[in-house]
């Protein structure tokens, strides 16, 4: 999924230039009765292999009305093109929203949008009903609703995020738009209200959702993502948050991935409940994929983590960021490919196990099996050689009940030339032969 920078807003109805380039790509659902317009045009694109926003709001059923749903190469034209409706709706993304703080690091202050509407009030309820249950109270508190001027005939209301990474994740900021929109419709009894995070005509017989929230790092899961996009395997990707596990997102699902990041921050973020979850989706056939901190996040190394590994981890866990040699074992061969028996890859701390002898007598977990390992020792930043972590395991593979767990310690997503091994770790979780598995040319 690609996210298109927007400089700045020219008016404080949210209009901008017109840029030059495509034509929107525009998805239209009828009621089966005559009612209110929605009209809500996207600043994005999205890979083809992405469940964004537009998709997900092309899964809502409308009882009657119309809701047009335009989604544009580049930025949202200015607010008085095109056809007007009684609703419009933009959102839009920027480096630095307006009313947005930021920290030295360029991190979001805030993972709430700036919103500005003709109808403040409603505009407001609205706002405060889609992000309840993911925001503090406080946070909530201090947000206000910007008033502007309505254009031409309708209401206009613009919600403006900034653009996402570390900070402003973008599962949260499409569950916010997601939400808002739901709530617009239902408030307009255009809609009937959407049980848990799933629009009810989004087709989800494929889905890998992917954690994309409080904890995870924003390049890591872009990586992952592309995976998927540059590859035969036919699955569609949902970035999802904590919200969203905990509401069942993952029953619908054929696989769940963590990227990289902090593996005790993205279990606190989803709360026990949210871990359970995982674990219960795993245990009854799901496939999990976790690179770095997801790879800690399914062992045991603390009480926070899902234990869907007994796997502990070495001490210290900072073991340094460098390009390591790894190497394919014979069952790593087999299932992974012999083109790459030998490869380099960048490292960031990953988890090292020393041991991975059998798991408990009694556990849901199956003997784990290694499919690489480190052959260079990383060195931290205090100039120590971790030489213990050679010959230990870079690429695990388990199972939790039904379901299988492949673990990554590197970061071998990030390098082109590994995308169809990373692929082929996919389809061992998936249970995808790795000789069906091809790179899109």
């Amino acid at each position: 999924m690609r996210y298109l920078l927007i400089s700045r807003l020219v008016a404080a109805i949210c209009i901008v230039p017109v840029m030059a380039g495509a034509a929107p790509v525009i998805h239209t659902i009828e009621g089966k009765e005559p009612g209110p317009s929605v009209r809500v045009s996207i600043g994005r694109t999205e890979r083809a292999k992405a469940i964004g926003i537009d998709k997900q709001l092309a899964g809502f059923q409308l009882k009657k009305g119309k809701l047009v749903i335009e989604t544009h190469v580049g930025e949202v034209p200015a607010a008085t093109d095109g056809p007007t409706a009684d609703w419009n709706i933009q959102l839009r993304w920027s480096d630095k929203p307006p009313g947005l703080g930021f920290s030295k690091s360029g991190v979001p202050l805030s993972q709430l949008p700036a919103v500005a509407s003709s109808a403040p009030e409603k505009a407001s309820r609205w706002f405060r009903d889609a992000v309840k249950n993911s925001v503090t109270p406080k946070s909530l508190a201090a947000h206000a609703v910007t008033a502007v001027s309505s254009i031409n005939r309708g209401e206009t209301i613009c919600l403006h995020f900034a653009t996402p990474q570390t900070g402003a994740p973008r599962s949260r900021q499409i569950r916010f738009s997601r939400r808002f929109v739901a709530e617009l419709l239902v408030s307009e009894n255009m809609m009937d209200p959407i049980k848990g995070p799933i629009p009810p005509a989004l087709d989800v017989s494929k889905l890998i959702c992917l954690y994309d929230a409080g904890g995870s790092g924003f390049g890591g899961s872009m990586s992952l993502e592309r995976i998927i996009a540059e590859t035969n395997l036919d699955f569609l990707v949902m970035p999802v948050c904590g919200e969203d596990i905990r509401e069942g997102v993952l029953d619908r699902a054929k696989g769940f991935i963590i990227p990289g990041g902090g593996a005790r921050a993205i279990a606190v973020a989803m709360k026990p409940d949210g871990v359970d979850r995982v674990k219960d989706f795993v245990e009854k056939g799901g496939a999990y994929i976790g690179v770095c901190a997801g790879a800690y996040f399914s062992t045991s190394g603390f009480k926070e983590y899902s234990g869907m590994s007994h796997l502990e981890h070495s001490a210290p866990w900072m073991k340094g960021r460098a390009l390591l040699k790894v190497e394919l074992t014979p069952e790593g061969i087999d299932l992974l490919g012999s083109e790459f028996k030998s490869f380099t890859t960048r490292y960031n701390n990953g988890p090292v196990f020393p041991d991975i002898g059998p798991p408990p007598e009694g556990s849901p977990q199956q003997p784990v099996t290694a499919l690489a390992v480190f052959k260079q020792a990383s060195v931290d930043n205090r100039g120590k050689s971790h030489d213990s972590m050679i010959d230990t395991p870079a690429i695990l593979a388990t199972q939790w009940g039904r379901g299988r767990v492949l673990t990554i310690s590197p970061h071998p997503e990030s390098h082109k030339e590994l995308t169809l091994m990373v692929a082929r770790c996919y389809g061992w979780a998936l249970r995808i032969p790795k000789d069906q598995i091809e790179l899109l040319k």
